[in-house]
């Protein structure tokens, strides 16, 4: 019983980050990819303030104040937890944000070969 109930809060917790904005999702992508739960970041970005506001991130430790421009926040745990499992069932949308709110990387080392 126990197991279904924890499953069952595992699965709202994906859907709840499935429906986030594209936005939204690139910020929770980038504290992924980061591969840490508290970092610095605006907390008045407006793909922040959705996630202050749906309780996916708190302010973190020290920093300074919460309103400041560079402070501190962190994923809260329980979110933290299912981050392999959202990346893995959200592939597709996650590919899309990806490919809008990251560079690509470039691989153009032509101006390099010129200058030596």
């Amino acid at each position: 019983m126990e197991w279904r109930s924890a499953k069952r809060r595992k699965k709202n917790i994906i859907t709840l980050l499935s429906g986030l904005p594209p936005e939204s999702k690139a910020v929770l992508i980038d504290f992924y990819e980061q591969g840490t739960h508290t970092r610095r970041t605006d907390p008045g970005d407006p793909a922040v303030r959705v996630l202050v506001s749906s309780g996916f991130l708190l302010p973190g430790p020290g920093g300074g104040t919460y309103d400041a421009i560079d402070s501190y926040l962190t994923i809260k745990s329980n979110i933290w937890e299912v981050m392999d499992d959202w990346v893995v069932m959200d592939a597709t949308s996650i590919a899309m944000v990806r490919e809008k709110f990251f560079e690509k990387p470039d691989h153009d080392f032509s101006s390099i070969e010129q200058s030596t």
